[in-house]
């Protein structure tokens, strides 16, 4: 498999999110440095990584926008569980949990 820089794969920024004036999700698959970023138990969840762990998540996302965050969550989203064990178990949660979005 060949090596493909993250930066590569995702063309949006954080400030492209239509959540980022109001988020404070520390751990954002948008931000090219989140593997830098530290994630305390009880901080804020990123919304569309926890949206993407549920069922028919990427059919709930329709502007392309969203499209785009959860392709990048997609590609990072194994890495964050791994890296951030408080993160990755309210994620796993998250799968349990209905939407908060709307079909």
């Amino acid at each position: 498999m060949k090596y493909v820089p993250y930066g590569e794969l995702i063309q949006l920024r954080p400030c492209n999110c239509p959540k980022y004036l109001s988020c404070k999700a520390p751990i954002f698959p948008l931000d090219p440095g989140w593997f830098k970023r530290t994630y305390l138990k009880g901080e804020s969840v990123c919304f569309y990584m926890l949206e993407a762990q549920k069922s028919r998540a990427k059919s709930r996302l329709k502007e392309t926008v969203e499209q785009e965050i959860h392709r990048a969550v997609c590609i990072v989203i194994a890495d964050v569980k791994c890296i951030y064990g408080p993160l990755g178990k309210r994620l796993d949660r998250a799968r349990r949990t209905p939407s908060r979005r709307s079909c």
